[in-house]
């Protein structure tokens, strides 16, 4: 998990930051890592020590999963070439076609 700090300089901040992580965690059911928590200043100083620590009150913490970007972007290729795309690593674009509307519907490309 990668854990992410919002720091607390006010506490009028404290409800809309609790309540909005509290409906992250909702959100992520199951699959969260940790639950999102409140942390006091000094503590948020120890897990955080490049915080600025004057005026903070304390923060709120909560997990982000990690995700395996390569295996996913490996996925998308494999679906499209077995779906008639051509899947290439690298290619010099010269020209983005667009539609009357200005939509990108293709390109100009050169090996």
């Amino acid at each position: 998990s990668l854990p992410i700090l919002l720091p607390i300089y006010s506490w009028l901040d404290l409800p809309q930051y609790w309540l909005g992580l509290k409906l992250y965690d909702f959100i992520a059911g199951s699959a969260a890592v940790d639950k999102a928590r409140f942390v006091r200043a000094d503590r948020a100083g120890q897990l955080f020590p490049l915080l600025k620590m004057e005026g903070l009150k304390g923060g709120m913490i909560y997990s982000d999963g990690l995700h395996n970007d390569s295996r996913m972007n490996v996925s998308i290729a494999l679906t499209a070439a077995h779906h008639g795309a051509l899947v290439l690593n690298h290619i010099k674009v010269e020209n983005l076609l667009k539609d009357s509307s200005g939509r990108v519907v293709g390109v100009t490309a050169k090996e």
